[in-house]
């Protein structure tokens, strides 16, 4: 299944891959030896650009790893596409060139293989690059060659390959490059041969309905039919916009919404579509073509005017740039945020050692001489339009903005960290106390200086579970710990036998400088707002990074948190966000990290926000306010997300906090509520006021709802007394705003405060919920037993789906790991949890287990859970979690019933890192990856079995669920079958 965007995520087309080999093949290099500017995130982040552009722009293209081109793959391919392949294997070279001369065609991006270009028609390519080459903003096509093209194509290349047309060979220049200021340089950017085309750079996907047009435009002239298809495939594809799958459900939305312009532009959505469907009847297709794209454009502005807007509540944006948008200036830059409705903007103007404004703590980037003050510059706008400044300060990472002679420097003075490899990094070390004083200096400066209205953390962590292993960490380490460790730095690294006092140590660096920020800032201003933007795993990030913000949270050292939870997957950020809510406790706000750098459309975004609202969150944070985002995102989210006034009180302005507490869950039905059940809320303020006028509002699913008789609300002298008896189901909260009066000779301040999210099931969903508490339930075929663990398990649905229908297995979801639920299954399948990770970090959770497998049970384990990022090893007589590798290509080592039915030679795992293994005396490495360190172990423990596999099954980029590949699906299958050993039956 490959997914088309429509409404970029939100409104999706769904193009369903038929067995046929596809007729666009994207090439991706796998990158086996990383080098600077040429990593595996290099490569598949310029192929993503090209093939998300090309999946809206209709054209069903497929990747494919470079090693599994052959002659074979290429079967029924028409293009052959390299994205960004600076270098190309020998094989797949000879298997292009055979597809050549076979009628085949090829398109290369920023080409500068020989044997490729000659494909094309093309004898030579010159690199241009900086000072040389001007500053370069577009692609100018030259009418009539490329038909259907656009005129121009926003396209800011920094590098380009310019092509030499081979003479004789039939070559056309098709594009040239224009200049910012949009003169023609004569510089071939695009070239047109009989079998295939050039282009002199990577794609960058700035302009999305001129790439569109070209790139369909480009595939349909290689690839006769595409066009028709792909107008075909707008037009047959559902709608998938939240709750809305069809323009019907689109309409309802917005009848409910109570916006004539809503509906009235989801009726002008179905006309267009049905006159585009006539028009591709008639065989006009770019017409029809062109009111596909307006009945889109048409059902977004539909899907945006019917969202709702919400008071009370945070709406900033963070922007990396210390000098705001390109050319704009801080006026033009805040104004934008603010005429659309936002209300806080977090800039970053400082690094670990380098900062945009006037510093006695940090050294001056020189751009402050020519370009002034950007701190003054920038409060000033934002006073002038009422946008409140949180200033984003950089922790320990000196990062490319820190000039190189500091960063060398720092590094002479033994002050950054260093790796488990024994190589420098850009961090600052946390345990030096010159680091922590500057880090913490820097800070208060900020508030000593500016009236702003808060300093923000970012990167208040480790760089990753590689550091630091400097030779000062392991003297501080070891004064600390109170002994020095006996190997090192093998007892610290992860799965060491110091692995947890060294995390606790780390998290103990970063704990001291947010204590020791928060309670200075406060004691210095304490109307100034401190907050951190952190990592959305709450329960993983402990050990792997150091980061524990749930600590901060219950000590009080920050008043609000931001989680970056950035990812395309509404299922994903509601995973996140209950757990997020859950460790909060209503302690403070919570304020969401957006991706909206990843949303291809406003819509999208629209809908996280909404669905941040629903979840319990205060407000949201995009990244980032770029030129894209205030001319695209910011006046689309103004037209229904952002449309009204948050108001002048946010849910950080209070010096008071309510405490909450609600009546307790039904643990039957995973601690959430009934229907109909009492529901009891108390809102309790500190002290004894002498004034207090609550004002109560219940929320249901985040905004204002009206219950009638089944909400009452007592207000009390020091709090408010609720009681509810909910008829619908959905997400509830207290909202309690008004004003307090402490003291009789204090003033009245105002009061906003949100109860904990109290989830209320339907009916059908709490019989679900208590089917989900027993034992698995199997469909009683013959063989072994399988339960695979469904609770919000990383791949755990890809795995489920490769397993449920082999033979001689009968699989069911597992969704608990009590005594009784296990003993139901012959093998045990445990993904690594995307949440929920703290009750597995504890050997106790484990000892079920472990009984399970000694009794004659079979387990496998995924990724971490092998023994790894907090986790212990389940039986490290067997295997237990090394490190992390970025290489992820794999192949067999040892030839068993577990790995028989995996095919020979190089393997390339579909999620971006795997974890290494130590096996054990008892163990049998099973796989291995390409450097050849263990990935994948088996061993037999008591009368059981154990598999610890590395790979992270059914995995893909940005934490989604994928479908196994082949050679992973025929390893699961054999483990799984070799766990189950005398249960297993054909």
């Amino acid at each position: 299944m490959i997914r088309l965007s429509w409404l970029a995520g939100c409104l999706a087309l769904c193009v369903v891959c038929a067995a046929a080999p596809a007729e666009v093949l994207l090439v991706r290099q796998i990158v086996s030896s990383p080098a600077p500017g040429l990593t595996q995130s290099t490569v598949d982040g310029f192929l993503e650009r090209l093939s998300r552009r090309l999946e809206s722009a209709g054209v069903a293209a497929v990747t494919r790893d470079d090693r599994d081109i052959t002659p074979a793959a290429l079967a029924g391919c028409r293009l052959l596409v390299f994205p960004y392949n600076p270098a190309v294997p020998e094989a797949v070279l000879a298997a292009t060139e055979a597809f050549v001369s076979e009628g085949g065609k090829v398109g290369l991006f920023y080409c500068s293989q020989p044997r490729l270009l000659a494909l094309a028609g093309v004898s030579a390519s010159r690199y241009i690059g900086s000072p040389e080459l001007p500053t370069i903003e577009a692609v100018l096509f030259r009418p009539g060659l490329v038909r259907q093209a656009p005129d121009r194509l926003l396209q800011r290349s920094w590098n380009i390959a310019v092509p030499t047309p081979a003479p004789g060979a039939g070559t056309t220049i098709a594009a040239t490059w224009a200049t910012a200021g949009g003169a023609d340089t004569g510089l071939a950017a695009l070239t047109l041969h009989p079998a295939g085309f050039t282009f002199g750079h990577v794609y960058l996907d700035e302009d999305r309905s001129a790439g569109e047009e070209w790139l369909l435009a480009l595939v349909d002239r290689y690839a006769p039919g595409t066009w028709a298809a792909a107008v075909q495939r707008h037009l047959d594809a559902p709608l998938d916009a939240g709750d809305c799958p069809d323009l019907e459900a689109l309409a309802r939305r917005a009848r409910e919404s109570r916006r004539p312009e809503a509906l009235a532009e989801c009726l002008r959505a179905t006309e267009l579509r049905h006159q585009a469907q006539a028009l591709v009847e008639a065989g006009q297709l770019v017409q029809a073509r062109a009111l596909v794209m307006r009945s889109r454009e048409s059902a977004e502005k539909a899907y945006l005017l019917s969202q709702r807007s919400r008071p009370g509540e945070l709406r900033g944006a963070w922007i990396h740039s210390a000098y705001g948008i390109g050319d704009w200036g801080w006026e033009r830059t805040i104004q934008a945020l603010a005429e659309a409705g936002f209300n806080a903007i977090f800039p970053n103007m400082c690094w670990g050692a380098v900062a945009d404004y006037p510093s006695e703590v940090l050294p001056v980037h020189p751009d402050v001489a020519v370009k002034g003050d950007q701190m003054a510059l920038c409060l000033a706008a934002c006073r002038k339009y009422g946008v409140e400044l949180h200033v984003w300060r950089v922790n320990w990472n000196m990062g490319h903005r820190t000039p190189e002679a500091i960063r060398k420097a720092m590094t002479a003075a033994g002050r950054v960290q260093v790796t488990s490899k024994g190589e420098p990094s850009t961090f600052l070390a946390p345990h030096l106390e010159e680091n922590q004083t500057l880090e913490r200096e820097a800070m208060l400066e900020i508030v000593r200086k500016y009236p702003v209205d808060g300093i923000h953390f970012d990167y208040i962590r480790y760089p990753g579970d590689h550091c630091d292993f400097s030779d000062s960490a392991r003297e501080a380490f070891s004064q600390w710990h109170g002994a020095v460790p006996a190997s090192w730095p093998a007892d610290c690294r992860p799965g060491g036998a110091l692995r947890q006092a060294y995390n606790a140590w780390r998290r103990s660096n970063i704990d001291r400088l947010v204590q020791a920020v928060g309670t200075e800032a406060h004691r210095l201003r304490p109307a100034v707002r401190v907050s951190a933007a952190v990592f959305g795993a709450w329960d993983g990030t402990r050990e792997s990074i150091a980061q524990d913000p749930v600590a901060w949270i219950r000590q009080g050292w920050i008043d609000f948190v931001c989680p970056m939870n950035y990812t395309p997957s509404n299922d994903y950020l509601e995973r996140l966000l209950d757990l997020q809510t859950d460790l909060t406790e209503a302690r403070l706000p919570i304020y969401c990290g957006i991706g909206s750098y990843q949303h291809a459309s406003p819509s999208r975004t629209a809908a996280q926000i909404d669905l941040a609202r629903r979840l319990g969150a205060d407000g949201f944070i995009c990244f980032a306010h770029t030129e894209t985002f205030a001319k695209r995102t910011l006046p689309a989210l103004a037209l229904g997300s952002t449309r009204e006034p948050a108001g002048t009180v946010l849910p950080h302005h209070p010096r008071h906090r309510l405490a909450f507490t609600a009546s307790p869950p039904d643990p039957d039905i995973e601690d959430h509520y009934p229907l109909r059940r009492r529901l009891t809320v108390t809102a309790q303020l500190p002290g004894q006021p002498t004034e207090f006028a609550p004002e109560v509002t219940l929320l249901r699913d985040g905004y204002p709802f009206i219950a009638g008789n089944a909400f009452e609300v007592e207000r009390r002298p020091d709090g408010v007394h609720c009681e509810l008896r909910p008829r619908e189901p959905g997400r509830y909260q207290i909202e309690i705003g008004g004003s307090v009066r402490l003291t009789r000779q204090g003033t009245h301040e105002p009061l906003l405060s949100r109860s904990p999210v109290l989830r209320v099931l339907s009916e059908d969903e709490a019989a679900e919920a208590l089917r989900r508490t027993g034992p698995p339930i199997f469909a009683g075929r013959r063989g072994a037993r399988v339960g695979v663990w469904m609770q919000k398990g990383f791949g755990a649905e890809s795995i489920y789906q490769a397993l449920k229908d082999q033979p001689g297995l009968d699989v069911a979801p597992l969704y608990n790991l009590k005594a009784d639920s296990l003993s139901a299954c012959h093998v045990v399948v445990l993904p690594q949890p995307r949440t929920g990770l703290r009750h597995l970090q504890s050997e106790a959770a484990w000892e079920p287990l472990r009984q399970y497998v000694r009794r004659g049970g079979g387990l496998m384990t995924t990724h971490a859970l092998v023994g790894i990022r907090g986790f212990p090893a389940p039986f490290s007589e067997v295997a237990a979690g090394t490190d992390a590798s970025e290489v992820v290509a794999w192949r067999v080592r040892t030839r068993t019933a577990a790995t028989r039915a995996v095919p020979n030679g190089l393997h390339t795992s579909s999620f971006t890192d795997c974890i290494t293994l130590t096996p054990g005396n008892a163990g049998t490495v099973l796989l291995e990856t390409a450097e050849g360190r263990p990935v994948a172990v088996q061993g037999q423990v008591g009368r059981g079995r154990y598999v610890a596999c590395g790979l992270g099954l059914g995995i893909g980029k940005g934490d989604v669920d994928v479908s196994i590949a082949e050679p992973e699906t025929r390893f699961l299958v054999g483990a799984v079958e070799w766990l189950a050993g005398r249960h297993r039956r054909r």
